[in-house]
């Protein structure tokens, strides 16, 4: 255990819901760009805001799943700024005591919560020469053109399926109206409301 004055840059997985933040372990704790958190960091995890030293580290975090949670709930890595009370523990993970968000760096598309994600999600990020390829602006954008695609390609659908039924409903009443004037043609007066033939004696 030891303590850092001096904020630093480090990279924290969480959940990402109606553009909100939150822990993927409690459910509960909610995160906000700009605004400073405190919990004091205590060994054994017994407190502290958990985070990793590099992007990656954070992205392939395994997360253990609790119930109450958001374990299934999409997923993203913020950038943020710790200082205070710190504490390391295996697999890269630290416990600081001060944590501060700056900046959302997104997620690699098409992650999964299994085994089988995280490698095609790996693969993705590390080139042939085992080199790490940060995701940020080529990779968010990629993204965020196939969501305005899909968005339009629906609008679309809707808009279609609209024009659809105004037709539909506009046949439908012009069928009932020559329904029932077919034989008020001949003479008036001759039919009632039922649509049938009066003979005149």
């Amino acid at each position: 255990m030891n303590v850092e004055e001096r904020p630093g840059y480090y990279y924290k997985q969480v959940a990402k819901t109606f553009g909100s933040y939150v822990s993927i372990f409690d459910g509960t704790t909610k995160y906000e760009i700009g605004k400073t958190l405190h919990q004091s960091a205590k060994p054994s995890h017994e407190g502290g805001y958990y985070v990793y030293a590099s992007l990656e580290e954070a992205i392939f975090a395994d997360i253990p799943r609790k119930k109450g949670g958001m374990f299934i709930a999409p997923r993203t890595v913020l950038q943020v700024l710790c200082w205070g009370t710190r504490i390391d523990y295996d697999n890269g993970k630290i416990a600081f005591e001060y944590l501060k968000p700056v900046a959302d760096m997104g997620f690699p598309t098409g992650y999964l919560s299994t085994k089988a994600g995280k490698q095609e999600a790996k693969a993705y990020l590390v080139g042939t020469k085992r080199v790490y390829r940060p995701i940020t602006s080529k990779v968010l954008e990629n993204s965020k053109r196939i969501d305005r695609e899909e968005t339009k390609r629906l609008e679309e659908e809707v808009k279609n399926a609209e024009l659809k039924l105004l037709q539909l409903r506009k046949f439908s009443y012009l069928k009932d109206c020559l329904l029932y004037t077919s034989d008020a043609a001949d003479d008036l007066l001759c039919v009632d409301l039922g649509g049938r033939r009066i003979l005149k004696k």
